[in-house]
Formats: C-alpha cells, structure tokens, sequence
C-alpha cells in the first residue's frame, strides 16, 4: 500500500528537467498544449492557459489531406488510410515551415510511404500543411489561438517584472519546449521566428527558446529528479490520512 504520495504538473517537472528555475514553459502534447509560466520555482497559475490543440489534431488533418488527394495513386472513392499508419506518416514525414505562406510558394519536396500492403503513396505539401494547425488552428475549424498566440496571451498578461526578464537580452529566461508534438522539425524555429516578428518593434529583445533533443520526455526525466530531492521536499508529500480528511482539495494546498 502506498502511503503518501506528491502531485506536481507536467510543466514545472519539464522546467526542472532543463534546470530551469524561471522559464515560460510550452508542453505541446497529443490532447492539448499547456503555457505555463514559472518564476523562481513558482508556478503561475493565473496566468497560464491550456490551448485544446495538440498532435491528435495534425493527424485528423494529415488524414483529410491524404484521402482527399487525387494525386494519389491508391486514391479512390472507399480509400480509406488507417489513423494510426498516418500517425506514423506524421511522426516520420511532417515538419513546420518556418514562414508558412512562403513554404506554400516553394516547389515542396517529396516524401514517399510504403503502405503496410506494399502500396506506396507519394506526399508533399500535406506534410507541413498538416502541422499548422498547431499555429493557426482556427483555419482547421478548432476555435483556439495558436501556440505562439498563446505565449503571446501569457507573457502579455504578466506583470512588467516577469514579463521583462522574458525579453531581455542581459539576463535571458529561457522558453523551454517539452511534449510530443514539439518534436517536428522546424517547430522551435516557427516559435522563435514568430516570436521575433511580433516584439520586433521592442528594443533590445533576444528570444530565447530551449529545445533539448530528449524533450518528449522531459517530464519524466525531471520526475526523477524531484523523487531523488524527496528528502529535501517532505512538505510536499500528501499522506493518505491527510487526503481522508481534507478530499481532492488537499492535492492543491499541499502540493505543486
């Protein structure tokens, strides 16, 4: 029987995997994506917004673009792709472009998957047309801003204080990029190009963006460290007779 246990979000344990303790964390995940800011190991939460968009949704749009491609050679009018075979398509295949109207303007370069029956199919704008709706994803019927709007949202809703630090170029506080879906390529430069773009008219700004190459697992990596730091941590530990007395409400009080 487990006798005590801590809760801590997935965000603040990414933050502490890159040993970060002031960031602007970004977890882009299948379901969802997650801004949250952290400051000085403090999580603020009331500035924080959790965005309904996330890779399901490039997969239901890469899924779109396939069966509706008559340039196809398996196309016809019962084709029908698996989702999960274009999940891997996705996982494989899929990028963001870094400035998407000019991407579309680009002759876009060829990508070919073998189908599990030997069948091969041949894709090319589809993989990065796909992956925008992380970015735009009011063009794809989901009423939400994008993530980089997102971060907008939060960094402008912060105080001067925290907000500064964000954009200053003297002592930089780190955007960090955690989740599964932060690991198509050109995705960090998409959120540092945009980003750029937006607080251009700022003075002395330097956004800085972390990617490290393990981010998908971020989260877990730091939830190991914090259960070696338990010792250090013993208030944070909710034991199963503090959760008897005081319900769900006490996993809010006591924990992160």
């Amino acid at each position: 029987m487990i006798s005590k246990r801590m809760f801590a979000p997935q965000e603040y344990l990414a933050a502490l995997g890159y040993g970060s303790k002031t960031c602007l964390v970004v977890n882009c995940s299948n379901t969802s994506t997650s801004i949250v800011p952290i400051w000085k190991c403090n999580i603020m939460r009331h500035n924080a917004v959790v965005l309904p968009v996330g890779g399901q949704d490039v997969t239901r749009a890469l899924k779109l673009m396939i069966e509706a491609d008559e340039t196809i050679q398996t196309y016809n009018k019962t084709f029908d792709i698996k989702e999960d075979i274009v999940d891997e398509i996705k996982i494989k295949l899929s990028y963001v472009a870094p400035e998407y109207r000019k991407e579309l303007q680009k002759q876009s370069k060829k990508e070919e998957y073998e189908l599990p029956d030997g069948q091969k199919i041949t894709l090319g704008k589809a993989l990065f047309q796909c992956t925008e709706c992380l970015f735009e994803p009011k063009r794809f019927g989901i009423d939400s801003p994008g993530c980089v709007d997102g971060i907008i949202l939060v960094i402008e809703s912060m105080e001067e204080r925290h907000r500064a630090p964000l954009l200053n170029d003297e002592q930089p506080v780190y955007i960090i990029v955690t989740g599964s879906s932060t690991m198509f390529p050109g995705f960090t430069d998409r959120i540092r190009t945009d980003l750029k773009r937006h607080f251009d008219c700022f003075p002395r700004v330097r956004i800085n963006v972390r990617a490290a190459p393990e981010r998908k697992s971020m989260s877990w990596i730091g939830g190991s460290i914090w259960s070696s730091l338990d010792q250090k941590n013993k208030g944070c530990w909710l034991s199963k007779e503090e959760y008897d007395e005081y319900g769900p409400s006490a996993i809010h009080s006591k924990c992160m």
